[in-house]
């Protein structure tokens, strides 16, 4: 390409006289003679490893800042996501209890319908409760100041507390509820509360 040009550059990695590789840009130029004849070239070689290295950084950042822009957009939707869910869950309780109250306030709840309005606003507020604690629990998950009682823990009585829990609720919605707990499962050391909490949410 020297020849035809009288100058031709290239940038790759070479090798030193003690095998260390390095990155430069070359500039080959060919020398003229009197007779136009090109007796040879002169060669200007500079090393670019820094510059090299300097790119090869900006580029990794660049990808990575680009990762976290994507990560971040993701957790945003997610807590948008999560917000929506958690304002209706904490809605459905409320309006239970709005609907009760209006009724007893209205003195419209006769009296053979005063347990039923009483263990109906119970059970709502129940439900709150829970969802607030679980809230309060995700707080604590995201600043690491989550903390677990273990103890030993036999794991089909919290699963059958937890079922007994929702019992009523699902009676009154005509679901019916079949748990198959086997007694060998035995006894784990794990913080009860947490566990019921988590058969809870299933």
């Amino acid at each position: 390409m020297a020849l035809d040009d009288d100058e031709a550059s290239d940038e790759r990695a070479y090798m030193r006289k003690d095998a260390s590789r390095f990155w430069a840009s070359g500039t080959l130029t060919a020398i003229h003679g009197s007779n136009g004849a090109v007796p040879g070239f002169a060669c200007v070689m500079r090393d670019h490893t820094e510059l090299r290295q300097a790119r090869e950084h900006l580029h990794e950042a660049l990808r990575a800042s680009e990762e976290l822009r994507l990560s971040a957009e993701s957790a945003n939707h997610a807590k948008d996501d999560f917000i929506s869910t958690v304002s209706h869950e904490l809605r459905t309780p409320l309006n239970t209890i709005r609907l009760w109250s209006g009724l007893f306030l209205g003195g419209k709840v006769t009296a053979k319908n005063i347990d039923t309005g009483f263990q109906a606003i119970d059970r709502a507020a129940r439900a709150q409760q829970a969802l607030i604690d679980d809230l309060l629990d995700t707080s604590r998950m995201a600043s690491g100041k989550l903390r677990l009682a273990l103890r030993e823990t036999r794991l089909a009585e919290v699963v059958q507390g937890a079922i007994d829990a929702v019992q009523p609720n699902a009676a009154s919605r005509s679901i019916n509820l079949e748990a198959r707990l086997s007694d060998e499962v035995g006894v784990v050391r794990a913080d009860p509360d947490r566990i019921q909490q988590v058969v809870l949410n299933l």
